[in-house]
């Protein structure tokens, strides 16, 4: 049974098999769950949080918690996260300090023009290799479109792609070395995420308390009087300070 509902898989996000520092990395993993979640607001363990990824970065559907291929899965995880500290260094991505400015989808379809294109194609529909029977494997991940993330996924959020891009990206670069810029990579975010991709029915559920609703979160409702287009565009200096108050 297929549970992806795009051309995406587990390794279009989780770097190297999930073992690359910074990489969105599984190594010690296991040991953070079961933990709360904002836009859940409730404390939940790991089988949520990867059915959370198939119904937003693959745009799929949940496997039932009991299933093979759950146990499979949550099985790798800790076997990765074996003898590894709860704190192992290098868990997520970096955070990441984008200037203080609405960010420039123009630019960032520069940025995308020569960083990009080459593997992910002019239309944001990845590469794929169909050497495996037929059948194909995704090479480089569809970037927008029917076969990328929905609108409710993670990698939507600006700060979170821009972070994970100034990281990984292009293929091969590591988070100390970044081989584009941080003012680039904000702007090439935000190109992305002005691209049409599925849509998550339900989004107006998320955060049940608004207050813990990320800044740079691209749809609504919110807790402050911020637009839409700022929480997704930026600057989110200026939303972060009101958060403070």
């Amino acid at each position: 049974m297929r549970f992806s509902g795009s051309t995406l898989n587990c390794i279009s996000c989780h770097q190297n098999n999930g073992t690359k520092q910074f990489g969105l990395p599984w190594m010690g993993v296991s040991q953070t769950y079961p933990q709360y979640r904002g836009r859940e607001d409730k404390v939940a363990g790991i089988e949520e949080r990867i059915n959370g990824c198939f119904t937003r970065s693959l745009n799929g559907k949940m496997m039932a918690v009991e299933s093979n291929e759950m146990k499979a899965m949550v099985a790798y995880i800790y076997w990765l996260s074996k003898d590894k500290p709860k704190d192992v260094y290098g868990l997520l991505t970096p955070k990441f300090e984008g200037p203080n400015r609405k960010a420039d989808i123009k630019k960032g379809e520069e940025v995308y023009n020569g960083f990009c294109m080459s593997c992910h194609g002019v239309n944001g529909d990845g590469y794929q290799s169909m050497s495996t029977g037929g059948s194909g494997s995704h090479v480089a991940p569809a970037l927008w479109g029917a076969n990328s993330y929905n609108n409710g996924a993670g990698m939507n959020r600006l700060l979170t792609n821009a972070s994970f891009v100034h990281s990984n990206m292009p293929l091969g670069t590591v988070w100390n070395h970044p081989a584009v810029t941080n003012e680039d990579t904000y702007d090439v975010a935000a190109y992305l995420s002005s691209k049409e991709r599925p849509r998550m029915n339900g989004l107006e559920k998320d955060y049940p308390k608004l207050e813990k609703k990320a800044v740079d979160c691209p749809y609504p409702p919110y807790a402050d009087k911020f637009s839409q287009e700022q929480h997704q565009y930026g600057p989110f200096q200026p939303i972060m300070d009101a958060q403070k108050k």
